[in-house]
């Protein structure tokens, strides 16, 4: 059995594709988050089909009381547990729970060939299962949320830590000791091809799109910089403009998904890419590859975010760069012309993104991988 470990929407919205890719190889999901709950998402609903069971991680008694404690909170209002930031950041950051004999007894019981997680689960709960699983042989793997759209630090030692391999995207990012090339497989990102971005079309609520009329999507992301001037330009194109607006929130956050904004009042990132003519983004973001993927007509808000400059995608010609937002309402109103640079894109999914261009072998290259264990 291959384990999938999901503590936040990132790690399931990243290893989905794989899931689904060797579902036929005997996959299990574990939640190693025991606060948040993900049976309300329809990506969630959907990538369970392709698993052969789901668990949660299992917990020592003092924990399990400790976690009883905390979910009876959610009987409170909304508001009011939105107000207890600090208690969810706690629980995610410091909270220790689990422990490794018990871990180790969870991957006996279940047959566990392989641990596959994403690279944002924290480390305190990580390292258990690492420790554990090299007491029985076990492979863990480590796969990256993104596609490195900005320069990112060499990978090292201690990035490496608590993983056998490291299945990468593209061969943009350096590694600093030779020693670690061995733990590295580049073998490409099922997230991020037409196959799975063809998949999440009939997943969402994804609506077929007037030509004549121009529907704006806006990437945000709370308690950033950008998060208040994109909320005024959402109000001015909806208010003065009369243009349809969506926008999704970034998914990365430590509050459970039953108290989370992201989840009740916002369309997720797949459904804004897909229900817009126009995407309007002041932060670079691997789900821009989404976008393209989708031939959107993307924009890059430099008056409000000059550090878009720093992205690597930044030179390329597809993305409409806009200096101010006068210009930016004209170029909407008056549906002045940016075409698509196709070949642009193509350079684009050529460098970043092993086997773009043949989905049939980046499945493969999955499929053999995960056959090794």
């Amino acid at each position: 059995m291959h384990l999938f470990l999901i503590d936040l929407f990132v790690s399931l919205d990243t290893l989905a594709p794989i899931i689904k890719t060797i579902s036929k190889k005997n996959v299990a999901i574990c939640n190693v988050n025991p606060i948040n709950e993900f049976r309300s998402l329809d990506l969630y609903k959907e990538i369970k089909k392709y698993s052969k069971n789901s668990y949660n991680i299992p917990l020592r008694n003092i924990d399990k009381f400790f976690f009883l404690l905390i979910k009876i909170l959610f009987i409170l209002p909304k508001p009011v547990l939105k107000k207890c930031g600090w208690i969810w950041y706690k629980i995610y950051k410091e909270k220790k729970y689990s422990s490794k004999k018990i871990i180790k007894k969870f991957l006996v019981s279940h047959e566990i060939k392989s641990i596959t997680f994403e690279e944002s689960v924290p480390d305190k709960t990580i390292e258990k299962f690492y420790n554990a699983a090299k007491e029985l042989n076990i492979s863990v793997i480590k796969i990256p949320s993104g596609i490195n759209t900005i320069k990112l630090p060499a990978i090292d030692r201690k990035y490496l830590k608590f993983c056998d391999f490291y299945l990468a995207p593209n061969k943009l990012r350096q590694i600093k000791d030779e020693k670690n090339k061995k733990k590295i497989y580049f073998i490409g990102s099922l997230r991020y091809s037409n196959y799975w971005v063809n998949f999440l079309k009939k997943i969402y609520k994804i609506r077929k799109l007037n030509n004549n009329k121009k529907c704006v999507g806006i990437l945000n992301k709370e308690r950033s910089l950008e998060y208040r001037p994109l909320i005024n330009i959402k109000n001015n194109l909806i208010n003065n403009f009369n243009i349809d607006v969506v926008q999704s929130l970034k998914p990365r956050t430590v509050f459970p998904i039953q108290v989370s904004n992201i989840f009740d009042q916002h369309l997720l990132t797949s459904e804004v890419i897909g229900n817009c003519n126009i995407l309007l983004c002041a932060r670079s973001s691997s789900v821009l590859f989404e976008a393209l993927i989708n031939n959107k007509k993307i924009l890059f808000l430099n008056f409000i975010n000059d550090d878009l400059k720093n992205s690597l995608l930044y030179k390329y010609e597809t993305f409409k760069k806009v200096d101010s937002e006068n210009n930016l309402y004209n170029l909407i109103k008056f549906k002045k012309n940016f075409n698509i640079d196709h070949n642009s894109k193509k350079k684009i999914f050529k460098r970043f993104l092993i086997n773009f261009f043949n989905e049939k072998k980046l499945k493969t290259n999955y499929i053999n991988f995960y056959e090794k264990f």
